[in-house]
């Protein structure tokens, strides 16, 4: 019985220091996982935190280049109709020259030529005013030409403005 308990004294001895070796390396393992899965962790979060900020920058930069391109878009849109008044009101100055020659050559230019004179007046300071206009006054000046073109001679007056741009295809 002696010596059944030196051999598993002995054996014991022997696998005691294995025991631990292969215990102390599973640890080590263990530890190396843990510090190689908080690393990657630590990656992540920074990869995500820097792919928010680049998609916060895109995203800036995106409504940056949006809120360009509707401005763009506004003075676009305001250089048409400024060009289309001008040319309205190009139009009613012609027709009152023609009018002014008209009755000077009747000899009625005593009777109604001064009427004439005063609407030229007005539309060739609308003009001016079309050609000076910003788009922050330029609804007030659109207004007032429109009123100011509408109060011609009744059997004078310009058709109705239309949405179609000259040259284009109904």
């Amino acid at each position: 019985m002696a010596r059944v308990l030196l051999v598993v004294a002995l054996g014991l001895a022997a696998l005691g220091p294995a025991m631990v070796g292969c215990h102390g390396s599973s640890e080590t393992a263990r530890a190396k996982a843990e510090q190689a899965t908080a690393k990657a962790e630590e990656q992540a979060q920074e990869a995500s935190l820097t792919s928010a900020t680049l998609d916060a920058k895109d995203q800036q930069r995106e409504a940056g280049e949006e809120a360009q391109r509707a401005r763009g878009e506004m003075i676009a849109a305001f250089r048409l109709e400024q060009s289309d008044y001008r040319g309205r009101l190009q139009q009613a100055l012609d027709l009152l020259d023609g009018e002014l020659v008209h009755a000077h050559r009747t000899g009625e230019a005593h009777n109604g030529a001064s009427d004439l004179r005063a609407r030229r007046a007005l539309l060739k300071a609308d003009l001016v005013a079309v050609d000076r206009s910003t788009e922050q006054d330029w609804a007030t000046l659109r207004t007032k030409v429109e009123h100011d073109l509408a109060k011609g001679a009744p059997g004078r007056q310009l058709p109705p403005r239309t949405e179609t741009v000259p040259g284009e295809a109904p």
